[in-house]
């Protein structure tokens, strides 16, 4: 017991309450209960509180951490008289459960917890669902679709650029987009409700599985996460700076565009060096060995990255293609056609590219034709 008390920094000592715990924090004027109500319920929560008190004094009065637990125990007892009055029976049976239980005082800190939790979110709740809050603010406080959901059931309905939309008329659109069926441009912009659904559609689903790639990018390596939707050809894709929707194609575009970036970083100090080469060739310079053996490193790393590292002809194909636009290797255009060509086979591919004057790529050749099925 000792151990699970010393994780709550429950001990003997008395403290001085805590005023975020006082009877009227955080409780709105409409939550208040009428005198009336007081004065009814106050001989039955009197009477509540002196057998919780009895069953403390019972079970702990020995404890030297009889202090601290008493203490915890009358905040609880706060929190579920700040309640609203029809929220307050069903704390009190649970904190009368707990006490009839015998529990370890690590749950009665527990249960205060789950109080100012609970409290919280009705708060929350109670503000979503106030019309004289502009509903353009509460649709803006949503943090999910059931926060979406409450505040439309106390709305009016929405007025949209063409049409006019109930509020379960809105409901049911979000539904369905929710799973997909229909596209995200058909909830309204009004109040901000698109940009809401889109951002908590984005939001990943802990039972998906969850992929991550290393993607090399101007700021250096980092780590994307996707998710797939039930809908293949929407997905959930996180750069690092908050889960976003995009399509497959827009995925593909995305990682393209970081590939060419990537293969820019090797090609231009390839160019550098090319530059200078061609200025101290014409001189003579001893130097021309060393920079053609920078030069045939920098090649090697994007062709160990973009051409030998990938399983996929697409993607192989895909990758030649960018290499080619960007330095026009007449051996990159020969792999292109070797792809395509049904005909041609490897011993004829050889010749092509050596013909080109750009010397062989065997290795390359022989994976090509091995994902062609041709060997």
């Amino acid at each position: 017991m000792n151990n699970d008390l010393e994780k709550f920094n429950l001990t003997n000592k008395p403290k001085e309450p805590s005023s975020e715990l006082s009877l009227e924090d955080g409780i709105d004027d409409h939550e208040k209960e009428s005198d009336s109500e007081k004065m009814e319920q106050k001989p039955q929560n009197d009477l509540r509180v002196k057998n919780i008190n009895n069953e403390i004094d019972r079970n702990f009065s020995r404890s030297e951490n009889y202090e601290e637990i008493s203490r915890v125990t009358d905040k609880a007892v706060q929190i579920i008289e700040s309640l609203p009055a029809e929220k307050k029976e069903e704390k009190w049976q649970e904190f009368e459960k707990l006490i009839g239980a015998g529990a370890d005082p690590y749950y009665f800190k527990e249960f205060h917890d789950s109080l100012l939790e609970y409290r919280k979110t009705l708060k929350t709740e109670s503000k979503l669902v106030d019309k004289d809050i502009p509903i353009e603010d509460r649709i803006n406080e949503a943090k999910s679709f059931e926060d979406l959901e409450l505040i439309l059931d106390k709305s009016d309905g929405l007025i949209g650029s063409n049409n006019e939309f109930s509020s379960s008329e809105l409901k049911k659109i979000i539904s369905d987009v929710r799973e997909f069926k229909i596209p995200i441009d058909a909830v309204t912009r009004t109040g901000g409700l698109r940009s809401k659904v889109l951002g908590l559609l984005a939001e990943p689903e802990s039972n998906k599985a969850t992929m991550r790639a290393e993607v090399v990018t101007p700021q250096g390596s980092q780590t994307w996460e996707t998710q797939y939707t039930p809908n293949r050809e929407i997905i959930r894709l996180n750069r690092g700076r908050g889960w976003e929707i995009v399509n497959s194609e827009d995925l593909q575009n995305i990682y393209k565009e970081v590939k060419s970036l990537e293969m820019d970083q090797d090609i231009d100090a390839w160019r550098l060096y090319q530059n200078e080469l061609g200025k101290i060739s014409a001189v003579g310079s001893p130097n021309v060995g060393e920079i053609g053996n920078k030069m045939n490193a920098l090649k090697k790393s994007w062709e160990d990255k973009f051409l030998y590292k990938p399983q996929s002809l697409d993607e192989i194909k895909a990758n030649l293609v960018m290499l080619y636009n960007k330095i026009k290797t007449p051996a990159y255009a020969e792999l292109i056609k070797f792809i395509d060509e049904d005909e041609a086979t490897t011993a004829e591919m050889m010749k092509r590219i050596e013909s080109a004057g750009t010397g062989g790529k065997p290795s390359l050749i022989e994976k090509i034709a091995r994902l062609r099925k041709i060997l």
